[in-house]
C-alpha cells in the first residue's frame, strides 16, 4: 500500500509540474497558468500561488483515494459515498471524506494523510504532526468527525448506528496518542480493515438492506453537490482555518 501511495503521489506531482508545458488541461480541480506558473481552483476561483498549498490538496485527495480503495473490497459495506457536503446552519456546510453503508450502521471516514509524529487529545482543538522538530497543526479530527456525525444524523433522520473511524497514513506514528478514545477508532491505512472488522464483531447487524439503501438514496444527492457548493464550503473553511 505505501509503494502505491508512492507510485500515485510521483505521478500527481509529475503532472503539476509538467500541466503548463502541453498547452492543454492541468487537472479537473487545478488549471495551469504558463505566464505565472500560478495555480486557480476551479472550485473556489482563488488563484493559488503556494505551491505547498498545491502539494497539501493532492496529498490529501490521494489519501482519500486510498482509504476507499481498502473500504471498497470490504464486501459488507453494501455501499459509498465519498466527499459529501452536508449543510450545517446558515447556508454552511460540513464536508465528509467517506460514508460507508453496512448493517452494522454508517462508518463515516476522516482521512488525514500526514508523515511525522501525531500529537494530541479529544479536548485540543489542534492536533500537529512533528517532522524534524516542525510542527504542522491541524484540526482535532475527532472534533472534526464529530460535527460530521451530528450533520449526517440530521440528513439521515433514522434512528441506526453511526461510527466515526480516523484514519491516518502508514507514513506517520500514533504511539503519542492516548491509548483509546470514547466512541471513536483511530488506526492507520494498513490497519483499517481490522478496525472495521472490531466493529462488526463488537456490534449486532441492526440495520436491514431496505433502510440502507433508502438511507443512501436520501444522502446520494449531497455526494453530487454543485461547483458552486463545493466553492463556498472551501472559501468558508479557508477563512475559518
Amino acid at each position: 500500500m505505501e509503494m502505491l501511495f508512492v507510485i500515485i503521489l510521483i505521478v500527481v506531482i509529475y503532472m503539476i509540474a509538467n500541466s503548463g508545458q502541453h498547452g492543454g488541461q492541468a487537472t479537473t480541480e487545478h488549471k495551469a497558468n504558463t505566464n505565472n506558473s500560478q495555480y486557480k481552483s476551479q472550485h473556489s476561483g482563488q488563484v493559488i500561488t503556494d505551491y505547498k498549498y498545491v502539494e497539501r490538496e493532492y496529498v490529501g485527495r490521494v489519501g482519500e483515494e486510498i482509504t476507499k480503495a481498502i473500504v471498497s473490497k470490504i464486501k459488507e459495506c453494501e455501499y459509498i459515498l465519498t466527499n459529501l457536503y452536508i449543510p450545517t446552519v446558515k447556508g454552511e456546510t460540513t464536508e465528509i471524506d467517506l460514508v460507508a453503508f453496512t448493517n452494522r450502521g454508517l462508518l463515516v471516514l476522516e482521512t488525514k494523510n500526514y508523515s511525522g509524529t501525531i500529537y494530541g487529545d479529544e479536548n485540543s482543538d489542534k492536533w500537529f504532526a512533528s517532522v524534524y522538530n516542525q510542527n504542522n497543526y491541524f484540526y482535532n479530527p475527532l472534533k472534526q468527525n464529530t460535527t460530521h456525525i451530528k450533520y449526517l444524523d440530521k440528513a439521515v433522520a433514522l434512528n441506526i448506528p453511526i461510527y466515526s473511524i480516523i484514519v491516518f497514513s502508514n507514513r506517520c506514528s500514533l504511539e503519542h496518542l492516548p491509548n483509546s478514545f470514547n466512541d471513536v477508532y483511530i488506526c492507520q491505512m494498513s490497519t483499517l480493515r481490522n478496525t472495521i472488522k472490531e466493529i462488526f464483531d463488537e456490534n449486532p447487524a441492526c440495520v436491514p438492506s431496505l433502510v440502507l439503501s433508502t438511507v443512501h438514496n436520501r444522502l446520494e444527492k449531497f455526494a453530487r453537490s454543485s461547483t458552486e457548493v463545493i466553492r463556498k464550503h472551501k472559501e468558508y473553511v479557508s477563512n475559518k482555518y
